[in-house]
């Protein structure tokens, strides 16, 4: 899905399952391009080089996620569910979202965002997933002007190879807010880990 005014709608038990791409193994949102996904499941899909093992969004791409399931996805190196990247680009899990059990090879087994990108989650579900050899086994978040931010929320048994079980936020700006970070693990910072000087993280409730 490419390109200002693309629209791309899975809604009514959609599912995206067993696909395979260098990138964006489920698939790849940019350019300004709009995704919606309302009671849908994206499973078991893989990105064999690059990230987002479900979904690469991009480029000021949107993806909104209501009341959907993306489990089991792989990626070879970041967002073994989700990735998300660049200025203007932005993921919103909400009502009831769930990223379970994906892996990444290297950071964010479950969600990755940098270089400026905005993840929002309300009311939804962060668990099981695994960053290999790296950081961020739920989420990761990394770069100036990056943006995350948690609320009323579950984030639980995620593990990363290196810091930031749950959450690691990189430089970057995180706020979590009535969240449950629980049974995460990493060698650093087995809930939470935020580093770097231009990293700002907020934790409330």
């Amino acid at each position: 899905n490419a390109g200002n005014g693309s629209v791309l709608t899975l809604t009514n038990n959609s599912l995206v399952q067993g696909n395979t791409a260098r990138a964006g193994g489920g698939f790849w949102n940019l350019d300004g391009g709009f995704v919606r996904i309302d009671g849908s499941t994206v499973a078991s899909n893989t990105a064999t080089v690059f990230g987002g093992g479900g979904v690469w969004n991009l480029d000021g791409g949107f993806v909104r996620i209501d009341s959907s399931i993306f489990a089991s996805n792989t990626a070879a190196t970041d967002g073994g569910g989700l990735y998300n990247t660049g200025s203007g680009s932005i993921i919103s899990l909400t009502n009831g979202s769930q990223v379970r059990a994906n892996t990444a090879i290297t950071n964010g087994g479950g969600i990755a965002n940098s270089d400026a990108g905005s993840v929002n989650l309300d009311a939804s579900t962060v668990a099981s997933n695994t960053a290999i050899a790296g950081n961020g086994g739920g989420i990761y978040s990394l770069g100036a002007g990056s943006v995350l931010t948690v609320t009323g929320s579950l984030v639980q048994a995620n593990v990363a190879g290196d810091s930031g079980g749950g959450i690691d936020n990189d430089n970057a700006v995180a706020t979590i807010s009535n969240t449950l970070v629980y049974s995460n693990g990493a060698v650093y910072g087995g809930g939470i880990w935020s580093n770097g000087d231009s990293s700002r993280g907020t934790v409330d409730g």
